[in-house]
């Protein structure tokens, strides 16, 4: 249900309420959709944060007050939460709005106030993620640690045998330093 609403939201900010409306009664007929969401799988939620994210720091791209920072602070932190990974789709955003702010053709004042609100999303949805990368270090010694354990799985799983260990932290770590 969740899903459903954030994909009318989404759907409604960048076109219209009745691009909104369909996009949800599509999502909300699909039956592969509504087959892994009441399996108990954690791609609806995912879903719901990634669709959730991407609403929020679109609303935040053109207002960014204090609420849209918040919003998409929240979003980001859970939809990292949820999966790990949701990091590389998230810094895009970010560095383009780091990017846009310079060429909206606006005062230094406000400039600085947008980036002053992006810091907060940021730094909220680093508040939010950074016990889980500070659990994953002290339990593993890698706070990638998920990613890196993710990598080897789903490659393991294509079949590819000659997996050498590997890790978000940066090619420098070795076999020696992989716990």
């Amino acid at each position: 249900l969740l899903m459903l609403v954030a994909t009318y939201a989404l759907g409604s900010l960048v076109a219209s309420p009745t691009v909104g409306l369909a996009a949800a009664a599509m999502l909300g007929i699909d039956r592969t959709a509504i087959y892994w969401a009441i399996g108990g799988w954690r791609d609806e939620l995912f879903g719901f944060f990634a669709v959730s994210c991407a609403w929020a720091w679109l609303r935040f791209a053109r207002r960014p007050t204090r609420t849209n920072a918040i919003l998409a602070g929240v979003f980001s932190g859970g939809a990292c939460l949820t999966r790990i990974t949701t990091i590389a789709l998230i810094a895009p955003a970010i560095v383009w709005l780091l990017v846009a702010s310079d060429y909206r053709g606006v005062k230094a004042a406000i400039k600085a106030a947008w980036r002053r609100e992006l810091a907060l999303a940021v730094g909220i949805m680093a508040v939010i993620l950074a016990p889980f990368l500070i659990n994953c270090a002290i339990a593993t010694g890698d706070p990638f640690y998920a990613i890196n354990n993710h990598t080897d799985f789903y490659l393991k799983r294509e079949g590819v045998t000659d997996v050498r260990p590997m890790s978000a932290a940066g090619p420098w770590q070795t076999a020696a330093t992989t716990p």
